[in-house]
């Protein structure tokens, strides 16, 4: 008989909160079918619709303005690659420059050759590809949040 899933796990095993992912697309549709999927697997879901805004949110510009003492915290962050404003390469480079670790993953529909190896080149942690499959989005989810020692309670 094999284990039971982490989210079926008795609460006292469990931790107290669920791992929580930022999914950055410039397309609502594509926001929505992350957040539905990762929101099954258990993942407390924040969106946003460009790289910009995710460096902003993940590097505290936005908490500061709004008087808070630090950014909230992502054990994961999902990122298309091509956004207007900031694209996932550009926001990518800056949130490493600035020192962010947290485990980013690429998600983009681009089939051109190679573009899996650019996206790790630049900083990425992994890649999928759209239409995202729901396994591996749940198996990338889950050995990332592993290695990099995030809450793995969801996944």
């Amino acid at each position: 008989m094999s284990n039971p899933p982490p989210a079926c796990q008795s609460a006292a095993s469990a931790p107290s909160t669920p791992p929580r992912v930022l999914v950055v697309d410039d397309v609502q549709e594509n926001r929505e079918i992350l957040a539905y999927y990762l929101g099954k697997l258990g993942f407390d879901v924040i969106t946003t619709q460009d790289g910009f805004m995710a460096v902003e949110g993940l590097s505290g510009g936005a908490a500061r303005r709004r008087g808070l003492d630090r950014p909230p915290s992502f054990d994961l962050v999902l990122m298309d690659i091509s956004m207007p404003r900031l694209d996932g390469f550009q926001a990518v480079a800056t949130l490493r420059a600035q020192g962010i670790r947290t485990p980013i993953v690429a998600v983009t529909a681009s089939t051109v050759e190679g573009c899996r190896d650019r996206c790790l080149a630049a900083g990425y942690d992994d890649f999928i590809a759209k239409p995202v499959e729901p396994e591996l989005l749940r198996s990338v989810c889950t050995a990332l949040l592993a290695s990099s020692g995030g809450n793995t309670a969801a996944a």
